[in-house]
């Protein structure tokens, strides 16, 4: 990060561009607005620049984009990219029938990063400025996510964890803060991701991908641990060195979401991949249910092996895989019970935190900004109802108590 000095730093603008794409701006360490881009669009998991999003963010902030003094996007398209296409080949070599997935897979993550890298020609030409002044950091996903948790928590120190599907490469982190100060001490790399784990087994029960790890949650607690010794085949866990590892000949993330398996995975547990709306039987249910056991084990596992002083500090969390609500109660009585969890811990929150993580660089005198509620977008009031519901020709009869 760089092109910025403290004084300057006033208002910052993080955007999101990947799946759930989000926009927010800070003021002097505030937040000042905050909101996803299918909130405006209306597309379920937005993938892409969030334009109305940005709009908002301005027009709520009473500001132009010139007025802006930094940018920051939550990935740095600089990073990772050879450890991806490194894993991606070894993958092809280990599971042929995967090569058409990687590389659909690798030209939608270049499309991604290459709107990234144009973003200051596409703010210049949708607004018609051909100098925008501001400097655009692009923030390390992990880092964004980290900062999206520790800075809005209410603790002056604390013990970060990031755990996703995958940043530029890596896929958990390990973090400590300390007042406007975050130090990264330790991360997983790709392919060893809990989240794509997650995600491949929720494609293989039949359900979406990245959008319905929450019913395989729920589908847990209907079924017993009957397939613990496969996953702890598919997922080794390492107490001593804090690791995990993925065998990803037995279950691959991307070939999975081509709805492709290895033949060793389909013998193991006796299923065939389940087609969208066929009938849940108990055996998916176990299914369902040690996957979410063995997660379970492997966080605990990680956390104790990361922060052995965990009594000492409390802990701060963000990544999709602290959106498993299980998950993080069996954190919060079985670890520590000071544990504060980013609201918007999944994609949508990096926004936040990418401008967060530039604000402390630049400034680390600014307040810290608590969140306290998650309600950061717009508010409406009694009069934005009446204009709504009268361009469509409704009776309005209002209310005198609306708590009767």
């Amino acid at each position: 990060m760089h092109g910025l000095s403290a004084e300057a730093t006033m208002n910052l603008l993080g955007l999101s561009v990947f799946v759930d794409s989000s926009a927010a701006l800070v003021r002097q360490g505030r937040i000042v607005h905050a909101v996803e881009e299918e909130r405006l669009n209306r597309i379920k998991h937005y993938e892409g620049l969030p334009w109305l999003a940005l709009e908002e963010c301005l027009t709520e902030g009473g500001l132009t984009i010139r007025e802006m003094d930094a940018l920051a996007v939550g990935w740095n398209p600089f990073r990772g990219w050879h450890v991806r296409m490194g894993q991606s080949l070894r993958s092809i070599f280990a599971m042929p029938a995967a090569f058409t997935c990687k590389v659909v897979r690798g030209q939608g993550y270049l499309h991604a990063c290459r709107q990234i890298l144009t973003l200051r020609q596409a703010l210049e030409h949708r607004y018609g400025c051909d100098d925008l002044p501001c400097p655009i950091h692009y923030v390390p996903h992990h880092l964004a996510h980290a900062a999206s948790a520790f800075f809005c928590s209410p603790y002056d120190s604390a013990n970060v964890i990031v755990a996703d599907g995958i940043g530029e490469s890596a896929t958990i982190s390990f973090f400590t803060g300390s007042g406007n100060r975050l130090q990264e001490v330790g991360h997983l790399r790709f392919p060893h991701s809990l989240g794509h784990l997650y995600a491949s087994v929720t494609g293989f029960l039949g359900f979406r991908m990245a959008y319905d790890e929450g019913k395989v949650m729920a589908l847990a607690g209907f079924g017993r641990d009957t397939f613990r010794d496969l996953f702890a085949q598919v997922l080794k866990i390492n107490p001593a060195r804090g690791t995990v590892h993925l065998n990803t000949r037995l279950l691959d993330y991307h070939a999975a979401r081509e709805g492709l398996f290895s033949q060793q995975w389909i013998c193991a547990t006796g299923l065939e991949s389940r087609r969208p709306g066929e009938p849940l039987t108990p055996r998916h249910e176990d299914l369902a249910c040690s996957l979410q056991v063995r997660l379970q084990e492997a966080v605990l596992s990680l956390l104790k092996a990361r922060f052995p002083q965990h009594s000492e500090r409390p802990l701060c969390a963000a990544g999709g895989l602290f959106l498993n609500s299980v998950l993080n109660g069996k954190i919060s009585r079985e670890y520590i019970p000071d544990f504060y969890i980013q609201p918007a811990a999944g994609d949508n929150g990096v926004s936040l935190g990418a401008a967060l993580a530039v604000q402390a660089a630049f400034n680390p005198q600014s307040p810290r900004h608590v969140m306290n509620d998650a309600f950061l977008g717009k508010s409406y009031d009694s009069s934005d109802f009446v204009r709504v519901l009268g361009r469509r020709n409704l009776n309005i009869n209002p209310a005198r108590d609306v708590y009767v």
